[in-house]
């Protein structure tokens, strides 16, 4: 990323952070030329979006040994654990974590 790219990514990440309500509507002819100037959506190629995440140390190291076991960015090995959880809860499934949760919960056998 060069630098005017991360002077962008970080107005960007301050304008998340704020409250937007409270800014003038522009007029409709602002508004229409503000729209044209919008890049064309590429499905091939989508925009993506920067958010900086903490993780413990240990945790970045795991990352980005299973990257390198699967031949990826520790960003695109990232974006795939985080689909896959969104998937699942798509699909009503139950992680690894709640299941030993619940079953922890159970009444042990005498």
């Amino acid at each position: 990323m060069n630098r005017h790219e991360e002077q962008l990514a970080a107005e960007a990440e301050r304008l998340l952070g704020s409250d937007l309500s409270r800014l003038p509507k522009p007029d409709p002819g602002e508004e229409a030329r503000l729209l044209s100037r919008l890049p064309v959506a590429d499905p091939d190629n989508p925009v993506m979006v920067v958010r900086s995440i903490r993780f413990p140390a240990e945790l970045e190291q795991q990352i980005k040994a299973a990257a390198e076991a699967d031949g990826v960015t520790p960003s695109e090995w990232v974006r795939t654990a985080v689909q896959r959880v969104l998937t699942g809860r798509d699909e009503g499934l139950v992680s690894v974590t709640e299941a030993i949760k619940a079953l922890q919960r159970l009444p042990h056998a005498a």
